[in-house]
């Protein structure tokens, strides 16, 4: 059209014949982005809408590394290695009502967490969270937690589980006061479900976390439920200055209650070879691998029926794996124990060992002393820890009058050795232990040895008798000696007079003798009595002192000095007297 008969418009932006053309336009870049917002929006909210009793409850948080296939079965992972087969672990945590944390702060620590987990472990870790309380609810202090509770909670519907066989009852799980069932919208409900036991046949490890304030920050309380062993771990406690890094302390408390699982084979020359369960599998950094040069396992008997079943589990005390090679697929590790053969396959039954690392924390582990048979507390015995790795000893402490002696993993961290001492002398007892590891009180029943004691006194009387003897000895012969230098004979002569009446060698040669011949026949008296009711009188000990008694006197209490001297003294009174009946010929 000619310029000359274009109408005039003011603003062409804003004519309708512009306007239309460019909305239209604008709807067509934003729609695809509008409609997969609406799809997403949907997708979260179709879950909660579905049932009503779901809307204040967030869904399930798992691992990254937890995305099993819908195809997997049960039995695929009981057949992989167990170097190859990752920790499924299932995770409680309770936040107290103070920290004020809503569902979306909840959820926002959780995913943090998890990827934290899958940041810095991977995949030997599977971990599954449950958002709600569940066998939390009512506890406000983890020490006081039944691991019963738990195993019921993470297997309701499997009581025929090996440790749930053990703990669980039929009624339901043990709780602080009367629980009513739990309800369909609960996790336990949920685990219980035939999809979720076909994707996670059971769990390895049930972790319990609660967070409560502290200050400005976060503190953290978790443990640790080993479901294969049953053995529920100590207390461990983290915290944080501020709240955004409170998924950095979860993280922290996760590592440190965290106790890997491990096959033990028994080897000769006392080592054990160990396969320890996801040791094969790569982790994402070197937090990962929880197994080093050092690492103690806790080792434990697993007895099994004909049909390979697992009948009973049962650990064994104050005995230690000690780690000193690690490989691919396990690794060499030092039996270390107050027993000879704590591996020791004489069964009756079939058998076989595991083992489980050993997590310590920072509270004192207990240990009371009471007599074997009348079970009375021992009071003011001495304990004493030798350190394994370096062979150096210390004093612990005394026993209290309750016989109890509590020992410090600050002031002793590590593998120890650890004897009870009677009179500083006479060992009663002799262990190993990692202190922390537990606060429950540990009770050792001990032969006190009262007579193997009493013997010791009177030993250490005649010892005291003998050192005074030989001190009165030697200044009576230094006398004699510079009285002969002098020709003082009538002097010395007194002083023989004077050894004379002290007690000879012979005297206590024969008191040693008799109390040797009573100690033997009461020990004789002693061995017919029942195991249980039988004293130890002539213990290693006590023979030793004997010998120790009987060498003191053969080689300070000797006759030969003073009898040469006598001799001697004999001597020069002959001279003498010669000379002065010869000068009194020549006068």
């Amino acid at each position: 059209m000619p310029a000359a008969f274009r109408p005039h418009i003011a603003n062409p932006s804003r004519h309708p014949a512009w306007i239309i053309p460019r909305a239209l336009r604008r709807c067509w870049a934003i729609g695809p982005v509008v409609l997969a917002g609406a799809l997403m929006m949907w997708s979260v909210a179709a879950p909660v809408l579905a049932t009503p009793s779901n809307r204040a409850i967030p869904p399930q948080i798992t691992s990254p590394a937890l995305q099993p296939p819908e195809s997997a079965s049960a039995d695929s992972s009981s057949e992989m290695p167990i170097n190859l087969r990752p920790y499924r672990i299932r995770a409680w945590i309770s936040f107290d009502p103070a920290l004020r944390f809503g569902l979306a702060q909840r959820r926002r620590l959780l995913d943090d967490w998890m990827s934290q987990i899958d940041r810095f472990i991977g995949s030997p870790w599977q971990v599954v969270v449950d958002p709600d309380p569940g066998p939390l609810a009512g506890y406000d202090d983890l020490a006081t937690l039944d691991p019963a509770r738990l195993v019921w909670f993470a297997h309701p519907a499997s009581p025929e589980s090996d440790v749930a066989a053990k703990a669980a009852s039929a009624d339901g799980p043990p709780p602080v006061e009367p629980q009513p069932t739990p309800p369909l919208w609960s996790q336990a409900a949920v685990w219980a479900s035939a999809d979720s036991a076909q994707r996670h046949d059971r769990f390895d490890k049930i972790w319990v976390m609660r967070a409560a304030p502290l200050g400005a920050g976060l503190g953290i309380e978790a443990r640790e439920l080993d479901l294969a062993t049953g053995r529920f771990g100590p207390v461990f406690r983290r915290s944080c200055l501020q709240m955004p890094d409170a998924a950095r302390a979860l993280m922290n408390a996760s590592v440190a209650i965290f106790a890997p699982f491990a096959q033990v084979k028994r080897q000769r020359g006392g080592s054990a070879l160990l396969t320890i369960q996801a040791a094969g599998i790569t982790p994402a950094s070197p937090l990962g691998r929880f197994v080093t040069r050092g690492t103690p396992f806790q080792p434990f008997r697993v007895f099994l029926n004909p049909d390979k079943s697992i009948k009973q589990i049962q650990e064994i005390p104050y005995s230690y794996l000690n780690v000193e090679q690690v490989d691919f697929t396990g690794a060499t590790a030092k039996s270390v124990s107050a027993f000879v053969d704590p591996l020791s396959g004489r069964s009756r039954t079939r058998l076989s060992f595991v083992g489980l690392g050993v997590k310590a924390n920072d509270q004192p582990t207990p240990i009371q002393f009471v007599d074997r048979q009348s079970g009375q507390p021992l009071a003011g015995y001495k304990l004493q820890a030798l350190d394994i790795q370096r062979g150096i000893t210390q004093p612990v402490g005394q026993s209290r009058r309750d016989g109890i002696v509590p020992i410090s993993p600050r002031l002793f961290p590590g593998l120890w050795r650890f004897q009870l001492v009677a009179g500083e002398v006479e060992p009663l007892a002799e262990f190993v232990l990692i202190p922390g590891e537990t606060q429950n009180l540990r009770t050792l029943k001990v032969d006190p040895k009262l007579e193997a004691m009493e013997v010791h006194a009177r030993l250490n009387r005649m010892t005291d008798r003998i050192v005074d003897l030989v001190a009165q000895r030697n200044r009576l012969k230094t006398l004699m000696d510079l009285r002969l230098a002098e020709d003082r004979y009538d002097e010395t002569q007194a002083l023989l007079e004077e050894l004379a009446q002290l007690p000879s060698p012979k005297t206590f040669r024969d008191e040693l003798a008799q109390l040797k011949a009573e100690c033997l026949e009461r020990q004789n008296q002693e061995n017919k009595k029942p195991p249980t009711q039988r004293r130890t009188i002539l213990t290693r000990m006590v023979q030793k002192r004997f010998i120790d008694v009987q060498g003191l006197i053969d080689s300070h209490l000797s006759d030969a000095p003073f009898e040469e001297l006598a001799e001697q003294l004999q001597d020069q009174r002959r001279e003498a007297q010669r000379k002065a009946d010869v000068k009194k010929r020549r006068g």
